[in-house]
This record gives structure tokens, C-alpha cells and sequence, in this order.
């Protein structure tokens, strides 16, 4: 795979990440050291991790040992989907250095809740109930929606060499269930990615565990995601209801990002309360506030909505 604005580089089974844009406005808002205090036991790097993938786990491959959530995988994508049409990812022209953390902030904070284990962010990569079934599983959210033009992947998907199973099928045809920091999900939302990182729905449609192999794909599928939504939910981008100034809505904030991601079943989750969809908005909100005050930004102010009671899609 080619992507013309970063190098990619495969030293000792580490992906290392050359960016091509020195001075890209991301960089003035987080260091590599500000993401590794964020995100210590983020896959292929924590203790934790470590001792979960090894290799008497059936699920494990070698070469799934790689830093997949690097802070220079986090730089490149932000590169790679400026370069198809999305450059204000926390870069909204006219917004505070402030305002734009707090998007960046807010993105993390979801992405951390999206793949933790506990509070530990960027720790898992794909949903676990498929990353771990066994032998000859049915595929997931196969379904395209309305894009006939959409084609499924029909073969027959085998485990990885390296793995207990291989050689045996792992899925009877392509499966799109949640995949990256955000956990895309569904045929349709593959093919609408691949489209806009290829000009092809069906690369990724025939192929979903790009998104594993290759971590700035994965990546750039969050930020593509963040950044945009089908036609009947242009009022619930993640990237304008962050911004008051942005947002379409009778409110803003980062509840209402929640709303974009996962709205059906996190809507009317209260901070501190003592449901299990309570505890999932307030986990999201503890990431925020973890992020806003390590680069020393308020959140919850000027009417900010934090959690999604009274909100709806």
C-alpha cells in the first residue's frame, strides 16, 4: 500500500513512522511524550498488554506485536486525511489553541473509551467476541444498506500464519465488524472509507483487515469518521458539535460527539450514575477530563454538554 505524504519503514517487527510535514499544526497540540503519558499501556507497548497477547493464546500472531497506536501513526494519519479533503481536524480555522485541543481531546477521550480496558486507552484494536472466535465464525455486519454499487467480500477469510489455527478458515466470508480506535463497523461504512481513501469502495470491502495491517489506515479510518457522517446526520459530525460555534444543534460538546459515535445505546447517560449506560458515558468523560487536564484546558464550560441526558439523533 502507498500513501504519498509519510514513509513507512518495517525495522525488527516495528512499523516506524517518517512524517513528511515538520510543522504540521497537530504537533504544536501534543508531543510524543504527551501521548505516551496519555496512553502507557496502549497495545504492543504496556505490561498489561504484553501479558495478554503472548503466544499461548490462541488469537495471538507474531506480527501483531507492533505499536499500532504510535503517536507517529497518530501524526500521519492527521497528514494522510488532510490530504482527501479533511484538514481542520483539530485545526478548525479561527478556533482557539484551546478550542482545538479540546477537539483533540475529545476525539482521544472516545477513541480511549472505544478500545480500553478499563482506563487503559488504545489497549484493544478490534472487537474482541471476532478477533477471538474460532474456526469457520459467520461474518458480522454485512450488511451494505441502500449502496446496491456496494459489493460483500464473499471468500472465505483464513487465520493468520503464526496463529494455533492456521490454515484453518477463520470467518466464511469478509467480516466488518469493529475494527481501529474507533471500531468501524458495518459494510457500508468500509466501503464509504475506502472510497474516500482509494476512490474504490470495494478495497476495503474485499479486504477489512487492512485496517489491522496497516495502523495509519486504522487510524485514518477514525479521523475520516470523525470528520464526516452520512447525509441524514450532518448535524451530528463530531468535529462541528465540539465547536459552539460550530454546532447545529440546541446544544454542544463532547456528549454530544458521544451521541455521533454511539447515540443508540449510550443516549441519556448521566455522569456518576449508577446504570451500565451511565457508567459507559461517564468512563468516556473521565477520558476527556484525564486529556483536557494533562494539556491544561477547561471542558464543561460556556454550556458545554458533558454526557447525553435530553440528547438525541
Amino acid at each position: 500500500m502507498k500513501f504519498r505524504d509519510f514513509s513507512l519503514l518495517l525495522i525488527f517487527g516495528t512499523f516506524v513512522y517518517e512524517s513528511r510535514c515538520a510543522d504540521h499544526p497537530i504537533k504544536q497540540l501534543i508531543s510524543k511524550q504527551d501521548w505516551d503519558k496519555l496512553f502507557p499501556e496502549r497495545w504492543g507497548v504496556g505490561k498489561a498488554w504484553k501479558k495478554e497477547y503472548n503466544p499461548s493464546q490462541p488469537w495471538y500472531y507474531p506480527r501483531m506485536d507492533v505499536d499500532y497506536y504510535a503517536y507517529e501513526v497518530f501524526i500521519a494519519a492527521v497528514e494522510r486525511i488532510a490530504k482527501i479533503g479533511f484538514p481542520n481536524f483539530a485545526n478548525e480555522p479561527g478556533a482557539s489553541e484551546d478550542d482545538q485541543k479540546r477537539e483533540l481531546c475529545a476525539f482521544l477521550a472516545n477513541i480511549a473509551h472505544e478500545t480500553g480496558s478499563d482506563m487503559n486507552g488504545l489497549y484493544y484494536r478490534e472487537e474482541l467476541g471476532y478477533e477471538r472466535a474460532g474456526p469457520n465464525s459467520s461474518p458480522a455486519y454485512n450488511s451494505v444498506g441502500n449502496e446496491v454499487q456496494f459489493k460483500l467480500g464473499k471468500s472465505k477469510v483464513m487465520f493468520r500464519p503464526g496463529t494455533q489455527n492456521k490454515g484453518k478458515v477463520r470467518f466464511t466470508s469478509a467480516s466488518y465488524h469493529g475494527r481501529g480506535p474507533l471500531q468501524l463497523s458495518w459494510g457500508y461504512n468500509y466501503g464509504y472509507f475506502s472510497k474516500a481513501m482509494f476512490g474504490d469502495p470495494q478495497v476495503l470491502l474485499k479486504h477489512p483487515d487492512k485496517l489491522l495491517t496497516y495502523p495509519v489506515l486504522g487510524m485514518s479510518a477514525a479521523i475520516w469518521f470523525w470528520m464526516t457522517q452520512p447525509n441524514w446526520r450532518q448535524t451530528h459530525v463530531p468535529h462541528n458539535v465540539i465547536y459552539k460555534s460550530l454546532s447545529k444543534l440546541n446544544t454542544w460538546g463532547f456528549g454530544n460527539t458521544i451521541m455521533a459515535i454511539n447515540g443508540a445505546i449510550e443516549s441519556g447517560g448521566r455522569e456518576n450514575g449508577g446504570s451500565e449506560r451511565d457508567k459507559k458515558v461517564t468512563r468516556r468523560i473521565k477520558h476527556y477530563r484525564k486529556c483536557a487536564s494533562y494539556l491544561k484546558i477547561s471542558v464543561g464550560e460556556d454550556g458545554e454538554k458533558l454526557d447525553t441526558v435530553g440528547l438525541s439523533n
